[in-house]
C-alpha cells in the first residue's frame, strides 16, 4: 500500500531492489514468497529487481577469502560443496541523502524475538557509498534482471495469476515474470527500454539450478500454499 501511494504521488521515481536469486538464497521459504509476488512488484509497483548470482563475476576480488576457502575445500575434497555468496544485510538509500543498514527484517520475529540492530544515517557521502555498493550488485555479471516475459497472452495470464494468488491454494503454475541475462557483447538497458528483449535472453524462473532440484520443487510447493502464510510470516 505504501509503495502504491508512492508510485501515485511520484510516478517517475526509481525503485531499485537487489535481492538473492534462487541459486543464492539460503531461505527457500522466504524466496517462495518473493517468487509469488514478483508480478505485483514489476507490473503494479514498477520495481526494478535484480537477483544476485551465487557466483558473481567479481567473486574473487570482492571476497578473496571465499576464493581461498574454495581452493582449500576442493583440494581436500574435490566433491565438496563450493561456497556461494548470499546477501543478508538490509540496506536502503533514499534520495541520495538517507541511508539505512541493519539486520532487521520487517516481521514479528525481528520485532519480538531476535536481537536486531540498524543504523539510520543522514549523510550524503555515506549514502553515496552505500548506493554505489548496491548498484554494483546490479551489474550484468553480478545479477539476473527480473522482467516481464514477452508473452502475447501476458494480460490474460496476469489476470489468471492474480485470481489464483487470491485463493488459499495458488495452483496456477505460470508466472508473468522471469530472470533475464545480458547477451554477450550487448550493452545493459532497463527492462522498460524498447530493445530490452533484443539485448537480454530469458534465463528461466530458477537460473543457476541444474535441472529440477528438490529445492525448486519445495519452492513451488511453498508458493502454492503460502497465500495464508505470507501475512503470518
Amino acid at each position: 500500500r505504501n509503495f502504491k501511494k508512492l508510485r501515485k504521488k511520484s510516478p517517475d521515481v526509481d525503485i531499485i531492489v537487489v535481492t538473492n536469486s534462487f541459486a543464492a538464497t539460503d531461505n527457500t521459504l522466504a524466496y517462495s514468497a518473493n517468487y509469488k509476488l514478483r508480478s505485483i512488484y514489476i507490473e503494479r509497483l514498477g520495481f526494478q529487481i535484480f537477483e544476485y548470482m551465487p557466483r558473481p563475476a567479481d567473486f574473487v576480488t570482492r571476497l578473496p577469502n571465499y576464493a581461498d576457502l574454495e581452493r582449500r575445500a576442493t583440494a581436500a575434497d574435490p566433491g565438496a560443496r563450493l561456497p556461494f555468496l548470499c546477501i543478508h544485510a538490509k540496506s536502503i538509500v533514499r534520495d541520495g541523502r538517507f541511508a539505512y543498514v541493519g539486520s532487521y527484517n520487517i516481521d514479528p520475529r525481528s520485532d519480538n524475538l531476535n536481537s536486531e540492530i540498524g543504523l539510520l544515517i543522514e549523510d550524503a557521502v555515506i549514502a553515496a557509498k552505500i548506493r554505489e555498493s548496491i548498484l554494483r550488485c546490479t551489474a550484468s555479471g553480478a545479477s539476473w534482471v527480473i522482467a516481464k516475459r514477452p508473452n502475447p497472452l501476458a494480460e490474460i495470464n496476469a489476470l489468471i495469476e492474480g485470481l489464483s494468488g487470491l485463493t488459499p491454494v495458488d495452483l496456477w503454475p505460470l508466472r508473468n515474470t522471469s530472470s533475464f541475462k545480458l547477451r554477450e557483447g550487448a550493452e545493459p538497458v532497463a527492462p522498460i527500454h524498447p530493445e530490452f528483449y533484443e539485448r537480454y535472453e530469458d534465463a528461466g524462473s530458477f537460473p543457476g539450478a541444474k535441472g529440477i532440484s528438490s529445492k525448486e520443487i519445495v519452492t513451488r510447493i511453498y508458493k502454492i500454499f503460502n497465500t495464508l502464510a505470507i501475512p503470518l510470516l
